[in-house]
């Protein structure tokens, strides 16, 4: 991003919506003659569904170019699990059961 004579600490880069938001903001306050010049700007990025390492999220400024970096997590292939299914005896209600009058089943 090109932020021309602004220097590092003009500039704000916050990571927001889980993850998902790059927000850049800056200042930038001069003068010329007795006129004071404040200039601002904010801009913001979508990174979309992929994860990244938030705590490795670089940003360098060089040259009046801000350059962010996000590295992303590789995540292993998900291996199919097989889940056991326990089968119980239903739990003894003192309530009626309720019958649905369209299907004629019984829920409890």
């Amino acid at each position: 991003v090109g932020v021309p004579g602004m220097k590092a600490d003009d500039i704000d880069v916050k990571l927001e919506h889980d993850g998902r938001v790059i927000r850049l903001s800056g200042t930038k306050k001069s003068k010329e003659g007795e006129v004071e010049i404040e200039s601002r700007f904010e801009k913001a990025f979508m990174l979309g569904n992929n994860r990244f390492e938030t705590d490795k999220i670089t940003a360098n400024l060089v040259d009046g170019v801000l350059t962010i970096t996000a590295p992303k997590v590789f995540e292993e292939e998900v291996k199919e699990s097989k889940i056991k299914v326990i089968e119980s005896a239903p739990e003894e209600s003192s309530e009626p059961a309720v019958s649905d009058k369209e299907t004629g089943e019984t829920a409890e």
